[in-house]
């Protein structure tokens, strides 16, 4: 038996996947097993992966006609022997010592859920940032490990709810029966989020081990322009998980906090042909399902989404786009540099203006 399990997904990923395996088989810890499933791939990716498992015994490799991401890494979860487990998608890149670190620090809290800091870059420009929002490190608290009841109300701030960036105990997710849902999209966090809020010990790796690659057409990522409402039963099956642990009242202001989110998020970021259907959903329909508007604005932590959110239950589409757009602008612009430095200058300014006025005799 290994000490961790990686389970690879691989969907057309030709292009890349030679890549990735090398730096999979040349990671610093060696004590893997590296479960590949081909999900009916129509390029060359299964060609690559038996040759790969010819070259290194660690390697297995499954293959099943197309089935989406989630069931297939189900497949490799129900095939795993590793006491940890990671899901990795095959068109990002790994630091070399992406499962040591990670494991170590699994092994040094004894945690059931580890997850580490990560890098985004951009397949279209090639660049590469680093985004606090991928983890905010400020709602960590400040020891070994922590649960997720610990920070209830920011859980589902704390990290997104992709899995790579994340390794799991085999046994914990076993233990609650944590598996993907049979969704084309935005499956991801049906296991995430619930493994945090289940999650007895959580610890933190501040250092970036993961690069994402965004914006790749064709990705296990971007499918959401065929099944445009999936992200809607996501959300559905996440309270549904919570309330059959009967924990959802104590994570419900950080989940109805993630449903104003990542709905809007979708929303605004679907495509041209889905956005008036997201829409009309939203409004007659997902919002009051979830009862976020029966909570004031202050209950939530970010309170311009629940803005944003008004403003989509009072305006037609797609004015109410452009105003969250300019709302969007407003925002980025006053926490902006220039406009603190604007700031500063129009200040002597005002001051002086102000002391001409006082001095002017008045009629």
């Amino acid at each position: 038996m290994s000490s961790v399990s990686i389970v690879l997904p691989v969907y057309n990923a030709e292009p890349f996947l030679d890549s990735c395996m090398q730096r999979l088989v040349s990671q610093d810890f060696a004590d893997f097993e590296l479960i590949a499933i081909n999900d009916g791939s129509t390029d060359g990716s299964l060609s690559l992966l038996h040759t790969w498992r010819d070259r290194d015994p660690r390697i297995q490799v499954r293959d099943q006609e197309n089935r989406g991401s989630g069931i297939t890494r189900n497949v490799g979860l129900d095939a795993a022997t590793g006491s940890h487990v990671v899901f990795l998608d095959p068109d990002d890149v790994y630091h070399r010592s992406y499962l040591s670190q990670l494991h170590a620090a699994a092994c040094k809290a004894d945690a059931d859920v580890t997850v580490c800091a990560s890098t985004l870059s951009d397949h279209q420009s090639g660049a590469v940032t680093r985004e606090d929002w991928t983890l905010r490190q400020e709602l960590v608290p400040n020891a070994p490990a922590f649960s997720g009841r610990d920070i209830a109300d920011d859980l589902f701030r704390l990290t997104i709810g992709w899995p790579w960036d994340k390794m799991f105990k085999r046994s914990f997710l076993d233990a609650h029966g944590l598996r993907y849902p049979d969704l084309r999209n935005s499956e991801d966090g049906v296991f995430v989020y619930p493994a945090l809020c289940l999650a007895e010990r959580i610890a933190v790796v501040g250092t970036p081990l993961v690069q994402h690659v965004m914006n790749r057409e064709g990705s296990l990522s971007n499918s959401r322009k065929d099944f445009a409402l999936c992200f809607f039963d996501a959300l559905r099956a996440v309270r549904d998980k919570l309330k059959a642990c009967g924990v959802y009242e104590v994570f419900e202001k950080g989940f109805l906090g993630w449903v104003l989110d990542f709905s809007l998020w979708n929303l605004e970021t679907a495509h041209l042909d889905d956005q008036q259907r997201i829409y009309d959903f939203l409004k007659t329909e997902g919002f009051a399902e979830m009862g976020v508007f029966s909570k004031p604005c202050d209950y939530y932590a970010v309170a311009y989404d629940y803005r944003r959110a008004e403003a989509l239950m009072t305006y037609h589409f797609p004015e109410c786009l452009i105003i969250a757009r300019l709302e969007e602008q407003l925002r980025v612009l006053e926490h902006s540099k220039a406009y603190r430095l604007a700031l500063a200058l129009a200040r002597p300014r005002r001051a002086l203006a102000d002391r001409r006025r006082q001095a002017t005799p008045m009629d």
